[in-house]
């Protein structure tokens, strides 16, 4: 734990020095999966997390997934769902970014 809060301590120092905070390299996408789902509020990150276990267990491949993700996404635009709506296609969007890598 004490490494944990040395790690933040460094990196808020880097922060407020003006200088970036070095993401993995290469692209990890766990982390950046983590990433968005920090970001949701509560509900929305258990819709997410079903959401992609649902697609993951129907697709036969990454095209098929990320087509799938896409349209089930726009689905919740159009039902009110912001919200979800943008942290699926932000994940969309994150996964093509990794395939391309």
């Amino acid at each position: 734990m004490a490494e944990v809060l040395e790690d933040l301590a460094l990196a808020v120092e880097e922060l407020l020095a003006g200088q970036a905070v070095r993401w993995p390299d290469p692209p990890d996408i766990h982390a950046e999966l983590l990433a968005v789902l920090l970001l949701a509020s509560p509900e929305t990150t258990q819709r997410v997390v079903v959401t992609l276990q649902v697609l993951l267990e129907q697709a036969d491949g990454l095209g098929e997934f990320l087509d799938r993700l896409d349209a089930v996404a726009i689905r919740f635009g159009m039902d009110s769902d912001g919200e979800t709506c943008a942290a699926l296609l932000d994940i969309g969007d994150r996964l093509r970014e990794w395939r391309e890598q």
